[in-house]
């Protein structure tokens, strides 16, 4: 309802939504529903039910206890980015990146090769 009154009124933000810019504990509640539903519905797990829970649940308490104590906020992070670099096209646009970072400093560099007089020609 609040995202369909921003809408109406025309306070629209990407970061007020939850779904579009989701928080730690939404990540890490999709992945233990995920782990919960691989549970009862396949036999990937084979520890018991009772195990699986109360791995989930050291899982929560531990990432809780790191965020307060040692300021790690989204552990997710480096997952994340490495998805995004491999299946989203990251690793071009870093290619690419590169290559022109690398083309625009030797023009540069021959830029202030004339500049100085240190240039091709340079007659003596």
């Amino acid at each position: 309802m609040k995202v369909m009154e921003r809408l109406m009124r025309g306070v629209w933000t990407p970061g007020a939504i939850e779904v579009m810019q989701p928080t730690f504990p939404t990540k890490a509640s999709i992945a233990a529903a995920f782990i919960f539903v691989l549970d009862k519905k396949t036999d990937l797990i084979s520890a018991p039910h009772a195990l699986v829970y109360f791995g989930i649940c050291i899982f929560f308490v531990y990432f809780k206890l790191s965020s307060l104590l040692l300021g790690i906020h989204d552990p997710f992070l480096p997952f994340e980015n490495l998805f995004c670099a491999i299946f989203l096209g990251g690793i071009w646009d870093s290619l690419a990146q590169t290559l022109a970072g690398k083309k625009g400093a030797a023009a540069e560099k021959s830029g202030e090769a004339v500049k100085n007089g240190n240039g091709k020609n340079k007659k003596d």
